[in-house]
């Protein structure tokens, strides 16, 4: 019986405070023509039932971000125009709120005495450098805000043109094989499409365009032998594996592995 009396008050109480504010806003603006109420009255009339109905608007509670600032987040909720929940525009509040760089979504539920506001974040998945520009960037690979050199050092960095729109694709080849993405510095897209990875001995791995993620398996093969210290690792279509290079190599499906030659990308 006691929830179905708490329920019941849940539905008809904003229905009837609903109910008094039409008849006062009625009653209001006979009044007002008539001049024997100023409206200002009304509009605080108004401001004090809501309030004492549980419509005021006197708390917010913000949760689920991490890089988007406080002061940021009540700036889009532009609160201070904001007298109660009830005329507060939540939807105008939602497109402010998702129109900052780092939030993908975001909610505003109307609870007693305030709001409650929810934002989900995009996942940064590297930093992606171009030219002397850098920029933090999720899984679709749109650049979610700029930031300086250095910044974010425990994410991946992808350098090039269009290595946005593949880092995601090659990040997930890498983390196949933990030692070698551990390894790598950064891993650079060519003209052509095909990825260099920059590992941090100073040596570099050049795969191919085609077969992406077996030649990564190959890789990982070959710099757990030691060979990225020796010098580059190229497994381009066509490259040649000179004789120390097989020994090391073992039981590697065939493949290429060779510092690149000149002018080749």
């Amino acid at each position: 019986k006691a929830r179905r009396r708490l329920a019941w008050l849940a539905f008809w109480l904003p229905a009837s405070v609903a109910g008094v504010l039409a008849a006062t806003v009625v009653a209001g603006s006979i009044a007002e023509e008539r001049g024997l109420l100023p409206i200002a009255k009304l509009g605080q009339d108004f401001d004090g039932l809501l309030d004492w109905s549980g419509l005021g608007l006197r708390q917010v509670s913000v949760a689920g971000h991490r890089h988007t600032s406080d002061a940021a987040i009540y700036a889009a909720l532009a609160l201070e125009t904001a007298r109660n929940v009830v005329a507060y525009d939540i939807r105008g509040a939602q497109a402010r709120l998702e129109a900052l760089p780092w939030v993908q979504k975001a909610s505003i539920v109307r609870v007693p005495d305030g709001l409650e506001v929810r934002i989900v974040e995009r996942q940064p998945i590297a930093v992606w450098q171009l030219g002397n520009r850098y920029a933090v960037i999720d899984a679709s690979g749109r650049p979610i805000t700029t930031v300086a050199p250095g910044a974010m050092p425990g994410l991946p960095r992808v350098v090039g043109e269009g290595a946005e729109r593949g880092a995601q694709a090659l990040l997930d080849k890498l983390a196949q094989y933990p030692d070698l993405a551990t390894r790598v510095q950064w891993a650079e897209r060519r003209g052509t499409g095909r990825w260099t990875l920059q590992l941090k001995q100073g040596f570099s791995v050049h795969l191919p365009l085609e077969n992406e993620g077996e030649a990564i398996a190959r890789a990982a093969v070959l710099v757990a032998s030691g060979l990225a210290e020796k010098g580059d690792i190229d497994l381009r279509e066509g490259a040649k594996m000179p004789a120390r290079l097989k020994r090391a190599a073992g039981g590697v499906p065939a493949s290429s592995a060779a510092p690149r030659a000149a002018g080749r990308t």
